[in-house]
């Protein structure tokens, strides 16, 4: 099984590479038309797009980006340490869950963070997003468990590391 990337993947990450490239000014490699196909036909139809073009691109991504989503562990299992509490200004509730990779407690893992609208009787969309410094980097909320595991440090030109220490996230890495 392979990942499915949302329709709007592709032309967003290539208006970021070319808003990139007008900010910095240079460019190691031109980027490449997503409107010509990989035979070198431009795409002239909504057809062509959805049954030629996007696939290819699709394929190209998983290939060379993104990669093949592993399959589930059947060993994969999930804590709530943080079932419901109040947040963001009593707007919303937030829920923190563990997913142990292997269902063991010192193996791999990682943490989720869920905020929920107040009050919410039905379902409500969500957006999960995973990131390489811990969920308390992305949110100011001092509820927000400062992750255990390994953090790269130091100070580059998206992101100032140096609350880091020996590999550990701090108080000081919070938003």
């Amino acid at each position: 099984m392979t990942a499915r990337l949302p329709l709007l993947t592709i032309p967003i990450c290539l208006i970021g590479a070319m808003l990139t490239l007008a900010q910095s000014g240079t460019s190691t490699a031109p980027l490449p038309d997503p409107l010509i196909m990989a035979d070198g036909t431009r795409v002239t139809t909504a057809v062509q797009w959805r049954n030629k073009r996007r696939p290819e691109l699709l394929e190209l991504f998983t290939r060379e980006m993104y990669g093949v989503a592993p399959p589930k562990s059947q060993q994969m299992s999930f804590v709530v340490f943080d079932k419901g509490t109040e947040a963001l200004g009593g707007k919303a509730i937030r829920k923190q869950i563990t997913v142990l990779l292997k269902g063991d407690p010192n193996g791999p893992k990682f943490d989720f963070l869920l905020y929920i609208p107040k009050g919410a009787k039905a379902r409500v969309p969500a957006i999960l997003s995973m990131n390489f410094w811990g969920n308390h980097a992305i949110a100011a909320d001092p509820g927000v468990r400062i992750t255990k595991n390994r953090v790269e440090s130091g100070k580059n030109s998206f992101a100032d590391l140096s609350c880091v220490q020996n590999g550990e996230a701090t108080e000081a890495c919070r938003e």
